[in-house]
Order: structure tokens, then C-alpha cells, then sequence
């Protein structure tokens, strides 16, 4: 029945918007699920594939609703594998060069395969910055891409300096829009009152402009990184209470509707498409107010992404699931973790089904759902779930990766509160040297403040009380064993 009522919506869609909407692409992500329910695993798999191309050329390959169908169709390429008798799944090197390379290595980088990754986007971006005949679109996409795989491996010097490229790249494509009267992006990133004429927004540009702000959050440099956040969440805001999009493809063309005369349901499947973009912003301006500890602030900005998300998506989709997540860690902090435990809850379970175990997102649930449990004095819970989470980002990061430094202080509070104080000790020792590998002075310098204050406190009361005497690490087995 739920397959049918999908179809049944799904040529709805499709007769009033067209073949390549956003929701389209998300009722064929259901049929597909549907579908894998089903054993019906080849109807499945081309339901998910059609949906990550409507989903990547509308949102991006690397945004969460991509990564979301990216996950269920390795997840079931793996089942099919399972069933066969095949094994694991291996990587065929293939032509190099062409943007189909390069939206392969995305999707490895979303599967968290990140040398396999690394091996084809390096190729693609070779050929590309060597070949004459290679468009600025397609320079744009690979130093993006690559870029981005930079920024998650945790090489922050050089994911900056290609995002600077490829900005260098963004202002070349834009400048074609002068011929013809549109103001560019990039102007509107340097004024404070938006111009009346029609305004075309290439999403490649807005992606570059993002990501470089991501990378200077990354890298410690947070008033940056806020400001640009900022100035980008405008141009959005603008474009959305404002103007209208009308066009679909890599380009989003945002006019005023003295321009244009389009029916009722192209606003509202256009107005959705800049919505998603937007939730983006929000939840990434929300990290960096997170990491300026302005809490306040950042729940707000986590809000208003959830809002737009849980108004455009089903609930269980994995965006809705990301603000959830970021909500829930920013009450924590906000010492409300009671509030914060189910929303981590449905996080968790989301990221399980979505990513897989052995994923960084499903780690990042973890994370957060041990500090609801330490918040509300469960430790030992808190415990199982900072450990596997830990051991899922040491098998995916490098040995001194940044995204280990906060996993790493959580645990150390859960070992501080049970009275394991050396132990503690260590771990904040740990997240102290993992810092000082990545950050240099002026850098992420509120971090390493609360990592030296933990420290102290630790070393302190190690001197006052002494040490406990032994703590099985693994208690999460049983989780393991349980979920399969």
C-alpha cells in the first residue's frame, strides 16, 4: 500500500512540477526504501539513483539529502554483495576527468572512504587545471570537491588554500553575469542594501563562498568564518522574502516578480529549493556560534534550520536529523539535557538506519547522545556511547584529526565524574596535543581554554584523591551485539 500511495505522489509531482523537483527526488528516495523492504533490490537501486541526481544537481553533491540516498545505496549495493557471496566492495579505477569522476569521489568522501577519494578527485583535478578545453564550471566543481575532502580530512591549510582558488574561479564565472545586468554575488557580499534588479545566483558560487567560511571555522578562525556565514545567510534571506527563484539546474535565477508571471506552483516548488539552502546556512552559522560558545545564538540559528527542514522534509530524513543532533549538543551545553535526550534519541536512530554504524555522522549522534547521558547523571551509559563513538572516528580520521578533540574532552568528563580522574587526566592531555598539532596562537583559542581547565581540575583532584583502579573500556559490545 505505501508503494502505491508513493507512486500515486510521485506522478502527481511530476504532472504539476515537472520530472526534477526536490520532492520528487525525495518520494523516489522512499520507493526506494520501500523497495529495499521489499527484496526488490535492482527497481530499488534505480529509484535511488534517479533520486541523488535530482538531489545533487538541485542541492549539491556534497549535501546531507545526497548523502542520505548516497548511504542507502551503498548500504544495499553491500547487502547484495552479502547475498552473493561477493564480500566487500572494492573500487574500480575509471576514466579520469569527467564531472562523473568527480561526483564518484564525492560520494566516497560522503561514504567516509576518504583515500579512496582522495585518489579520484586528485586525478579529476589534474585533468581538469591541465586540460585547455575544461569550462571554469568544471574547475569549480573539482577544487570544491576536493576541497571539501581536504576540509573532512582534517588538512585545513590546504582545503583553505583551494577554496581560495576556487573563489578566484567563482568570481570569473560570475563576471559573465555583467554583460548581461545582473548584479554578482559577490557585490552583494560587500553592500548592505540589495540591489532592484534581477539577481542570478550560480548555487556552485554560493557552495565556494560557504565553504570557504566552513574551512575558517574549521581552521579557528571564528569571527571569519561568522561574518562570511552571515553575509551568505542574507543574500538568502533576501532571495527568499523578496524575490523569486525561477530556474532549476546547477543555476538558480532569483527574480523580482515585476519580471516574470509563473503559476503557483513553480513559487512554491522554487521557494522550497532556496529554503534547503538556506537551512544549510543556518546550521552553519549555528556551528560557529557554537564554537564562540555564544549558545544562545546558536540554538537560534539550529532552530530556524529545523523549522525550514521539518516544514519541507519528512521527519525521519537525515537533515531533519542533523538539526535534531545540533540542537540537542547546544542544550547540553546549555546544561538542558533532559530536553536534549530525545531529540539526540531520534538523531541516533536516524543516522543508524541512514549512514550505517561505522559512519561519521552516526559517530557525531554518539557523541552528542553521551552528553544528554552524562547530563543527566547516567554515566555509564554515557560511557558505551562516547567509546564506540571513539573508536568509529579512529578507524575513519587521522591520529591527531580535530574532530577527535571534542569525543575525546566528553570523555574525559564521563571518566572525571566516575572518579577516574588520571584517566581524565590523559584524555584532556590527548585533546590538549591534538589541538596544539592543528591550531597555531589566535586559533580556536576558546577550545584550548576549556581543554586546560578541564586539565587542571583533573590533575588536581588526581593529586587530592588519587586514581580509581580499573574501568573496562568496551562496555559497548553489548549495544554492538544487540544492533546487529
Amino acid at each position: 500500500d505505501a508503494l502505491n500511495y508513493f507512486k500515486k505522489a510521485l506522478k502527481r509531482e511530476r504532472h504539476l512540477n515537472g520530472d526534477g523537483s526536490i520532492l520528487a527526488a525525495r518520494i523516489l528516495h522512499n520507493i526506494g526504501l520501500v523497495l529495499a523492504s521489499n527484496g526488490e533490490s535492482l527497481a530499488a537501486m534505480n529509484s535511488f539513483e534517479e533520486a541523488l541526481h535530482i538531489r545533487q544537481d538541485k542541492l549539491g553533491p556534497g549535501s546531507e539529502e545526497s548523502a542520505e540516498t548516497t548511504a542507502q545505496m551503498i548500504k544495499l549495493l553491500d547487502e547484495i554483495r552479502i547475498q552473493s557471496g561477493i564480500g566487500e566492495r572494492k573500487f574500480v579505477k575509471g576514466n579520469n576527468g569527467t564531472l562523473v569522476d568527480i561526483d564518484v569521489g564525492t560520494n566516497l568522501l560522503e561514504w567516509g572512504e576518504y583515500d579512496e577519494a582522495e585518489r579520484v578527485l586528485s586525478e579529476c583535478l589534474d585533468f581538469v587545471t591541465s586540460n585547455k578545453e575544461a569550462t571554469d564550471d568544471e574547475i569549480l566543481k573539482a577544487q570544491s570537491a576536493m576541497a571539501a575532502l581536504f576540509r573532512a580530512q582534517g588538512k585545513y591549510k590546504e582545503a583553505k588554500q583551494l577554496y581560495l582558488e576556487a573563489m578566484k574561479v567563482a568570481r570569473k564565472i560570475e563576471s559573465r553575469a555583467l554583460s548581461n545586468g545582473i548584479p554578482p554575488v559577490f557585490k552583494e557580499l560587500n553592500t548592505s542594501t540589495s540591489s532592484d534588479k534581477p539577481l542570478e545566483i550560480d548555487i556552485s558560487i554560493i557552495n565556494s563562498i560557504a565553504g570557504y567560511a566552513e574551512i575558517l571555522r574549521k581552521g579557528g578562525e571564528l569571527w571569519q568564518a561568522k561574518d562570511l556565514h552571515k553575509k551568505v545567510r542574507k543574500i538568502l534571506l533576501s532571495a527568499k522574502s523578496k524575490r523569486l527563484n525561477i530556474r532549476c539546474g546547477n543555476t538558480i535565477g532569483i527574480y523580482s516578480t515585476d519580471y516574470v508571471n509563473e503559476s503557483k506552483s513553480d513559487r512554491v516548488v522554487e521557494e522550497s529549493e532556496i529554503d534547503l539552502h538556506l537551512a544549510i546556512s543556518h546550521t552553519q552559522l549555528g556551528c560557529t556560534f557554537f564554537a564562540l560558545k555564544k549558545y544562545n545564538d546558536a540554538f537560534l540559528e539550529h532552530q530556524a534550520a529545523l523549522d525550514i527542514r521539518l516544514h519541507s522534509l519528512e521527519f525521519t530524513d537525515a537533515p531533519i536529523s542533523e538539526s535534531f543532533n545540533y540542537c540537542a549538543e547546544t542544550l547540553c551545553s546549555m546544561e538542558n539535557n533532559s530536553d536534549a535526550l530525545p531529540l539526540s534519541l531520534h538523531a541516533v536512530h536516524v543516522r543508524k538506519l541512514e549512514f550505517g554504524i561505522r559512519h561519521p555522522a552516526f559517530a557525531h549522534a554518539l557523541s552528542v547522545l553521551s552528553k544528554c547521558y552524562q547530563g543527566i547523571h547516567r554515566s555509564s551509559e554515557a560511557f558505551e556511547c562516547i567509546q564506540w563513538c571513539l573508536d568509529i572516528c579512529e578507524a575513519i580520521f587521522s591520529a591527531n584529526h580535530a574532530n577527535l578533540i571534542p569525543n575525546v574532552l566528553a570523555k574525559g568528563d564521563i571518566l572525571h565524574s566516575l572518579g577516574y580522574f588520571e584517566k581524565a587526566a590523559e584524555c584532556y592531555r590527548k585533546a590538549k596535543d591534538i589541538h596544539t598539532t592543528n591550531f597555531i596562537t589566535g586559533q580556536n583559542d576558546l577550545q584550548l581554554e576549556e581543554i586546560q581547565k578541564k586539565l587542571t581540575h583533573a590533575t588536581m583532584a588526581t593529586s587530592n584523591k588519587g586514581c580509581s583502579s580499573t574501568l573496562n573500556e568496551q562496555p559497548y559490545q553489548r549495544w554492538k551485539k544487540k544492533d546487529g
